[in-house]
């Protein structure tokens, strides 16, 4: 079975980049949100294996994004959450990683990035390392407009 994702980010050529690199290594983007109460309505929703959070997501509901990663890891306190970044802000990395964030990872991406993204995965996804058993999930994708 696929590895199931959760992307949050609200550009969608951001979202296009991951996805496109968790279907290389044989992962399955479940779901996408733009923002943070969105992303919690399809976290409770599609149960995913991994989250994939951009710190810098519209922040609705006066959930931000430190906030949902609070959340994520208080419903389901082992989930893995990849944090990722455009800013330059030690703090708040401290913070993500500090409170159980698998890593953070700081945009603009490059091929260093996806390569610490792939060895991140194989790690907690053991399965990917196995082309044999890189299902790829032929479902539809969950998009903001699919949750009510």
């Amino acid at each position: 079975m696929a590895m199931r994702v959760l992307l949050i980010d609200d550009s969608v050529i951001v979202r296009d980049v991951l996805r496109n690199h968790v279907e290389c290594l044989g992962g399955s983007v479940v779901a996408e949100a733009e923002n943070t109460l969105q992303a919690l309505d399809l976290f409770r929703t599609v149960d995913p294996d991994l989250v994939i959070l951009d710190v810098a997501v519209s922040e609705t509901g006066g959930i931000g994004a430190l906030a949902l990663f609070r959340i994520i890891r208080s419903e389901i306190p082992d989930m893995p959450v990849l944090v990722i970044s455009g800013l330059a802000l030690p703090d708040l990395r401290r913070s993500f990683l500090k409170e159980g964030a698998l890593d953070y990872l700081f945009k603009p991406f490059n091929p260093r990035t996806f390569e610490q993204l792939r060895n991140l995965l194989v790690e907690r996804f053991p399965e990917l390392a196995h082309p044999m058993m890189r299902a790829r999930n032929a479902g539809p994708i969950a998009r903001v407009a699919d949750v009510g």
